[in-house]
């Protein structure tokens, strides 16, 4: 099978009991006899079996009580059983040596129950004491208040037998019976052999009679192969056999569509026989939905030329009720053909599914089970996902599915009826990290429709980012129509629209258009954008699996239905006209990557395309070419798969549409993609397994390449990709920064970012709808020697909530409780005393209803902003800090910057929101002070100075840019701009001699004293 299982993993405090498995069942390979054994004298094996003189000789060793009965079915005595802790909890007589495999024997037992259900299937089982072998003798379907007599002539499948016993199978409802008249006889005399022995019909069999007495109706073989039978059988006259087998699947197929539930138990037994091969060989019984995506294999090794015998016990989990098919076949990738024959096939359900867990709401299922680094986020939907660097740090865009499921309908537990249709998608989703699992959620960026950056576009799908020059290129495509771009001062904004139109088509020549450039069908979508080494830029759209008209019909095999297209240095403009890529198979989702000088370009296969290796990828599959020019990539650079349809990896209901991006980010190589994850997960809590409806999730694993560059096939996983470092807490970080959560939605505020001002006001968010028992929790989060405190920027909504910080789990140990007081839908800073973290620890902010409340508190108890940790010893060295002479300055103005405990020799000034650099600054003992003008072309509003080292911001404070007047001058002083010190550049000032320095430290300190300058310490350098 090229599609296999993922384990699942229970959610916190939800796993669902399990019934357990009895390893090793030994097959039903009893048999009925039609011959009629010679006259002759018999033996009775069973004592006491008509219970006129009490209960001696019987005992229920799988559980219950016995007990003398006067509810007899023939005289005054039977014997009754209660207190059944068990499908298999009933009456047993020892049969230990009574049994041989050459003999036949005659079975004769009488059963009541009384009571509810009206009807009960009843068993007589053999089995040994450790109940790796039971085989089912005779069963039948009892009626509530009427005795049912059980008769069987059989001979043993095997001579190691202990108990014989009555059991009700996979029904445990019925908590006594009574038996009576129980016999077991065997032949004196030497026993015949039977001409036609037959197993007997197993009760409640859920496939179609296995043993194939008249025919094999209800069996089939779809993949390939010729079903028939053969009187080389197990028992009885004919068993089942497969010639001609195509492939590994070939073998014979049962229907089990509607008749697995999850929870259920289930016995699965069989016999099978091969004579061509090696000489010994696995065979699966495998379950398999109709689309062959997410199957479920159990099976064993066989020896050729015999019999073996089959038997498993399982119990169904949330994918078997999607299951279609039961099939036998060879392991997937062994090249095993052979003709084989199976008989005495039966699936028996043997226990009843376990109440299952109450939702009061889909956020609180474990979309993200803790561990897990897939998908990215738990609490939202996105899909089309594409990586931006920006300030050393890496952000994700997706196309916002969650904003097309809340639009669509739902039935009452919120699960989507509806299927994604993409057309109420009008915004994108940013999330940031720099350790590549705890994710800071920024929100959506408004892109199209009214009050949007682009207001006269439909949609906003398949984001494509790239930053030049400090300013961030947001490609996207307007429905299927064209391909637009937005322009940022960040990773969120704020947005200008540069063209007021579509890049594509609407700026490309007439003359390419008209001469049949983008033929009929061609989708002007899924941007991608790359810059090259040499400063280049190039943007790659388009897509379809057929496009053209009447005798210039392209594809699917060849669609050539993409276009690549050079970029001048704005970035918004086309150099020339777009050149046609021909991907074997095309459909969508370009995508460009560089390594080691070689180009990747890689798409997504249509689902037509005919496979073929090393010429045409399979369906829905990421492919790939490789090329050293990028814009010339006809179909002969094809190299292969980078990654296989999603359903391989994650089952049912995650196939569909794939999409990817290939990057590199600290050193490492990943491949971020889209699969139906947090929607399956929902489906699986509320019993509708694969019903996903098309809802995507972002997640992100390794990328890595053979000797050859060649890439390895990416494995899609749930595990994700490993931590890169450690999370700091002494600093104030955003709360919607998440590994995992429970429960949680985010929300937009006003409130402005503390940790990423160089956002410019845009993209702030706080954690909301937080209910009792909900959890945001981050991963590996270094607190060193240990943090004396915590903060936390809050809104309640009730009184008296809290929230308990823990350590390692979401019931670890609480190492502070921050009390969420203050005035009810007010922002407050709440602070709390820790103790116990130190080292490294994953923490969990548990979020708790006032103690007091005896009833659930109905609504969120309150928002969070942001966390901010306080170290136990935090080092003023190495702690930088600046200090600003004014906090309000005019455009064209001049203030005085002082820096204090900078461990860099030198430093650079600049302003922000798009960065400039001001002045360069020498560092004295820790210590510089500098004068910078800012620019009289400055926007007024508000911005930010930053103090860089290697171009990496080390210290900021906020100030306000105020409209530059006649003078030019600000509320700082509007003194002449210094002449550079020795050693310093030609931007606005520099550091001077160590005697300015120390003047400048003065002065700063005395504006701190005085409260007129601002500090904010950015980072702590090491």
């Amino acid at each position: 099978m090229s599609q296999r299982k993922e384990p699942s993993t229970p959610s916190r405090r939800q796993a669902l009991s399990r019934v357990g498995a009895l390893a090793g069942m030994g097959a039903l390979v009893l048999s009925a006899l039609s011959a009629v054994p010679a006259t002759a004298a018999t033996t009775q094996l069973l004592t006491n079996g008509t219970f006129e003189n009490g209960i001696a000789g019987w005992s229920a060793p799988f559980g219950g009580t016995l007990a003398a009965s006067s509810d007899a079915h023939t005289g005054t005595g039977a014997l009754q059983i209660s207190a059944r802790t068990g499908f298999q909890s009933g009456p047993a007589a020892t049969v230990t040596g009574q049994l041989t495999t050459d003999r036949s024997y005659d079975l004769s037992i009488a059963v009541k129950y009384t009571g509810q259900p009206a009807t009960q299937n009843v068993n007589v089982t053999l089995c040994t004491t450790s109940r790796s072998t039971c085989d089912v003798v005779v069963g039948g379907q009892a009626v509530s208040g009427e005795w049912l007599t059980l008769t069987k002539t059989f001979t043993p499948a095997v001579d190691t037998y202990d108990y014989l016993f009555i059991e009700t199978p996979w029904n445990t409802a019925v908590a006594s019976f009574v038996v009576d008249d129980a016999s077991l006889t065997v032949q004196s005399t030497t026993p015949t052999t039977p001409t036609v022995p037959e197993v007997p019909l197993v009760a409640g069999n859920l496939l179609p009679d296995g043993r194939f007495v008249d025919g094999f109706t209800g069996w089939q073989s779809p993949r390939g192969g010729t079903l028939s039978l053969t009187a080389d059988a197990a028992s009885g006259a004919n068993a089942l056999k497969v010639t001609g087998r195509a492939n590994s699947q070939s073998g014979p197929f049962a229907s089990v569509t509607g008749k697995l539930e999850a929870g259920a138990g289930y016995r699965l037994t069989a016999k099978l026989k091969y004579t061509e091969g090696a000489d010994t060989q696995r065979f699966n019984f495998t379950f398999c939905p109709a689309n062959f995506n997410g199957c479920d294999d159990r099976g064993q090794d066989f020896t050729k030329g015999q019999w073996g015998s089959f038997s498993a016990e399982f119990v169904a989990d949330q994918r078997h009720p999607g299951m279609d098919w039961l099939f036998v076949e060879t392991p997937w990738g062994s090249n095993a053909l052979q003709d084989f024959q199976v008989d005495e096939l039966s699936l028996v359900k043997i226990s009843d599914a376990p109440a299952g867990p109450g939702f009061t709401s889909l956020e609180k299922v474990q979309t993200k089970p803790i561990g897990d680094h897939n998908p990215l986020v738990g609490h939202k939907f996105g899909a089309d996902p594409h990586h931006l660097v920006y300030n050393g740090r890496l952000y994700i865009y997706s196309t916002n599915d969650t904003q097309q499921y809340e639009a669509n309908s739902k039935d009452a537990n919120g699960l989507p009826t509806q299927s994604n249709g993409y057309g109420a998608i009008t915004t994108l989703n940013v999330m940031s990290t720099t350790d590549m699992v705890n994710w800071v959620d920024h929100g959506s960026v408004p892109v199209a429709g009214a009050g949007a950056a682009a207001p006269w576009s439909r949609n906003s799908w398949a984001p494509a980012a790239i930053e030049k020059d400090g300013k961030v290129y947001l490609y996207f495509c307007d429905n299927g129509t064209g391909t637009a771009v937005v322009v940022g001062g960040s990773p969120l904004g704020p947005w200008t629209d540069p063209l007021g139109k579509k890049i594509i088509p609407d700026t490309v020549s007439r003359d390419y258009i008209n001469g049949g450039g983008f033929p009929a069908g061609m989708w002007l979508f899924d941007p991608e954008v790359f810059i090259d080494d040499d400063g280049q830029g190039y943007l790659y759209f388009g897509g379809n699996s057929q496009i053209g008209s009447g005798s210039n019909v392209q594809g699917p095999q060849n669609p050539k239905s993409t276009r690549v297209v050079k970029l001048k240095d704005d970035m918004v403009t086309l150099d020339g006209d777009p050149v046609e890529i021909d991907g074997p198979g095309m459909f969508e989702a370009s995508s460009i990557f560089k390594r080691d000088g070689k180009y990747y370009y890689s798409y997504s296969s249509n689902f037509q395309v005919r496979p073929q290796d090393g010429l045409y990828p399979p369906t829905g599959a990421i492919a790939y070419m490789m090329t050293d020019d990028p814009m010339n990539l006809p179909a002969s650079t094809y190299a292969g798969v980078a990654f296989q349809n999603q359903s391989t990896f994650f089952g049912a209901g995650n196939g569909g549409n794939n999409h990817s991006d290939m990057f590199t980010y600290k050193g490492e190589t990943y491949f971020t993609y889209h699969a139906q994850t947090r929607g399956a997960a929902w489906a699986q809590a509320l019993g509708t397994p694969g019903q996903t409806q098309g809802y995507r999730s972002v997640h992100i694993d390794k990328l890595e390449f053979n000797a050859d560059g060649t890439i390895k096939p990416v494995v899609g996983t749930r595990k994700g990709v490993s931590q890169i470092e450690d999370f700091d807490p002494y600093r104030t970080f955003e709360a919607e920064t998440l590994a995992w959560q429970l429960g949680v939605k985010t929300t937009p505020t006003t409130q402005p970012s503390v940790e990423f001002p160089e956002h410019n006001g845009n993209g702030n968010m706080a954690l909301s709808s937080l209910d009792d028992g909900d959890f945001a929790a981050l991963s590996s989060v270094a607190f060193g020697d240990g943090a004396t405190s915590v903060s936390a920027r809050v809104k309640p909504l009730v009184e008296g909530a809290s929230v308990q910080v823990r350590l390692d789990d979401v019931d670890g140990p609480v190492v502070a409780t921050l009390p969420v007081s203050g005035t009810p839908g007010e922002w407050t800073t709440v602070t709390a005393a820790v103790d116990g973290a130190t080292g490294t620890h994953d923490v969990f902010f548990v979020f708790a209803q006032p103690e007091s409340t005896d009833a659930a508190v109905t609504g969120p108890l309150f928002e969070v902003d942001n966390w901010t940790f306080t170290a136990a010893q935090s080092p003023v060295e190495n702690d930088p800090s600046i200090a600003l002479s004014a906090t309000e300055v005019r455009a064209g103005g001049t203030l005085t910057v002082t820096g204090t405990d900078f461990t860099a020799p030198r430093v650079e000034v600049g302003v922000a929101s798009t960065y400039r650099a001001l002045a360069d600054a020498d560092v004295v003992d820790g210590a510089f002070s500098t004068v910078v003008t800012i620019p009289s072309d400055l926007e007024p509003g508000a911005h930010t100075i930053r103090v860089q080292v290697d171009g990496e911001v080390v210290a900021s404070a906020p100030i306000t840019v105020l409209a530059a007047d006649g003078a030019g001058a600000g509320s700082g002083t509007a003194t002449p701009t210094p002449v550079p010190a020795a050693g310093g550049s030609n931007l606005a000032a520099t550091g001077g001699s160590p005697g300015g320095v120390v003047s400048g430290v003065l002065a700063g300190l005395l504006l701190l004293l005085a409260g007129a300058a601002v500090v904010w310490r950015r980072r702590r350098l090491s």
